[in-house]
């Protein structure tokens, strides 16, 4: 330990009693070096409070009301569901209550009236917290104990301006900066916190996660997988590179808690995002390794502290723009969960509806905002025109793209080329019966959609409002994750434990996954069937999530798909598997 450590640990913070000092050298007593290696094995929040708390000489005038505020302290600790770290921050705040108590109070708190209450909370030692904190405890004492005071004392909060938000020309600015990898890259690599402010950054405009999950949440990065293992490798990093990244990181987050909230998190990025998340992360990792560390985002060099600072973090990390310094956490999460866009949707008639349907989602208070993302579809530059439309949530699909055609009552019309690309995965040279079979199965999946077509053109403009706005809240699940259903809540394959053969589900980008696995699946069980009813059943399911492929690589292009499917692995696969077919002469 350091003469500074040892200094700051006996002056400032007074954790070695009896500690004295002579030539030059700190002489501290057995007794409370044994006391300070007790603190070190505390573990918890609730052994913080105890701890300390056991320390302090409580008079006999005083004892009620201390036990009361040490029976509340333990209450409120074990109804907190934020972080470790966060708890015992509560912890030390109650014990500088708890002291402040002791050095204020004549004799037991339920025993003041409103007199001596008020000239309590107004004492000029106190700070907004302390207040804050002894009025929730004398909210407690009333419920526990008679008390003598006889008004009703609560937290005045200030009333929060929910809608304030950065204008559209400062979120764009912001957003065009932070996605700027050939402005950061030099800088980040040459600089760790840079990195780590980069990263910060960049997540405000991928998903809207609290500033403490951002730093203690991302999992170690797995740059291996992308062969971009050291600074020199990391220059033009592909698309394709970086969405493999991005997906091997989505898979590993997919468990994630929100530290606040206790809910599952979710780590989606958006297509015009993925490079500078991926080369960021990339970046923070290599200096994490260089570094032996065991965290990714660190703020300080000697300190697991989260606590972003304006003056060492974000001026730094925005240098010359002094017009960004205004940055902050809170702010842009709300300004992203407010912005919201739809790709489809593009210039001026249907901003109405876009700003519509943008309120509906921020009004929703259980909104999903790891979906949502903000662009610019402004094609003349003018930033007054950034337009404010529906969020691009990543779902896919003729259904999907129906209904929106069918909203906006699009007239464009597809080419042949345009429509042939729907079928890409199938694109092979056919037999005359092969081509029979599939024109069979396509039918029949157009009978399906133009069913369900029939029954969207019948809906009115305000019924189609009200599916859109369901569908961009999350609020009709399918059984299976990332994926929706359009008539949820009546499933009509109430037994079926996934929906990739349903006509009625609405993908999103990241249902690719499992339409993977879910093939491998499907071709194994062919494979390895001796049973030809089970080869028919599993061949006709295969053919359907084929389909959603089909779908995929037609609308989100063939390197995209192939991030998250080997499209030549499942072919190779697939005519492993045709004399099996062939055998019970399906094809």
């Amino acid at each position: 330990m350091s003469i500074y450590q040892v200094r700051r640990l006996v002056v400032r913070n007074q954790k070695f009693s009896g500690a004295i000092k002579y030539n030059e050298k700190w002489y501290i007593p057995q007794q409370s070096v044994e006391g300070y290696k007790k603190i070190l094995d505390i573990e918890t929040a609730e052994q913080t409070f105890i701890y300390e708390y056991n320390r302090f000489i409580i008079p006999n005038k005083l004892k009620r009301t201390l036990d009361f505020f040490y029976e509340y302290t333990l209450t409120r600790l074990s109804a907190s569901r934020q972080k470790e770290e966060k708890r015992k921050v509560i912890a030390r705040q109650h014990i500088k209550v708890a002291h402040i108590l002791l050095l204020l109070l004549h004799k037991e708190l339920f025993c003041f009236n409103d007199d001596e209450i008020n000239k309590l909370l107004n004492n000029e030692l106190l700070i907004k917290g302390d207040i804050d904190l002894i009025v929730k405890f004398i909210q407690y004492c009333e419920g526990v104990v008679e008390c003598h005071f006889d008004k009703y004392y609560v937290v005045t909060k200030k009333k929060s301006n929910t809608q304030e938000v950065y204008s559209p020309r400062e979120f764009y600015d912001f957003y065009l900066f932070v996605k700027n990898v050939d402005l950061h890259l030099k800088k980040a690599i040459e600089n760790r916190r840079y990195s780590v402010i980069w990263v910060y950054t960049l997540m405000h405009f991928i998903d809207a996660w609290r500033s403490s999950d951002i730093l203690t949440k991302l999992p170690y990065i797995p740059i291996e997988i992308i062969g971009c293992t050291s600074f020199e490798s990391i220059e033009n990093l592909s698309r394709e590179k970086s969405q493999l990244l991005i997906n091997r990181i989505f898979t590993k987050i997919e468990k994630m808690t929100v530290s606040k909230t206790g809910v599952l998190g979710q780590f989606l990025v958006h297509g015009d995002m993925v490079i500078p998340t991926a080369t960021a992360l990339v970046i923070a990792e290599i200096h994490r390794r260089e570094k032996q560390d065991e965290l990714l985002l660190r703020l300080y060099e000697t300190s697991t502290n989260t606590k972003v600072d304006r003056e060492m973090h974000i001026i730094p990390f925005f240098g010359e723009r002094e017009d960004l310094y205004h940055f902050q956490s809170r702010k842009m999460n709300r300004s992203l969960l407010t912005y919201f866009y739809y790709s489809v949707v593009e210039g001026s008639k249907n901003a109405d509806i876009a700003y519509e349907l943008s309120q509906r989602l921020r009004a929703h208070e259980d909104l999903d905002s790891t979906a949502t993302y903000i662009a610019s579809t402004n094609k003349d530059g003018s930033v007054d025109r950034v337009s404010l439309n529906l969020v691009n949530r990543g779902h896919f699909g003729w259904l999907y793209n129906f209904i929106v055609e069918k909203f906006f009552n699009s007239t464009d019309k597809h080419s042949l080329e345009e429509r042939t690309k729907y079928i890409q995965a199938f694109r092979q040279e056919y037999t005359p019966m092969q081509l029979e079979t599939l024109a069979s199965f396509l039918n029949e999946r157009l009978k399906e959609q133009e069913s369900l077509a029939l029954r969207i053109a019948k809906l009115s403009k305000d019924e189609l409002k009200k599916l859109l706005a369901r569908v961009f809240k999350g609020e009709m699940p399918a059984k299976m994750k990332h994926a929706q259903c359009l008539i949820y809540p009546n499933c009509v394959y109430q037994t079926a434990t996934s929906c990739l053969q349903c006509e009625h589900v609405i993908p999103k980008t990241y249902l690719l996954i499992s339409i993977d696995e879910e093939i491998k699946r499907l071709i194994k069980s062919i494979k390895d069937s001796k049973y030809i009813a089970t080869v028919i059943r599993d061949y006709r399911f295969s053919l359907k999530v084929l389909d959603l492929v089909s779908q995929a690589t037609g609308e989100l292009g063939k390197d995209y798909v192939k991030t998250f499917i080997n499209l030549s692995e499942i072919k190779r696969a697939l005519l492993s598997i045709t004399y099996k077919i062939n055998q019970i002469g399906e094809i």
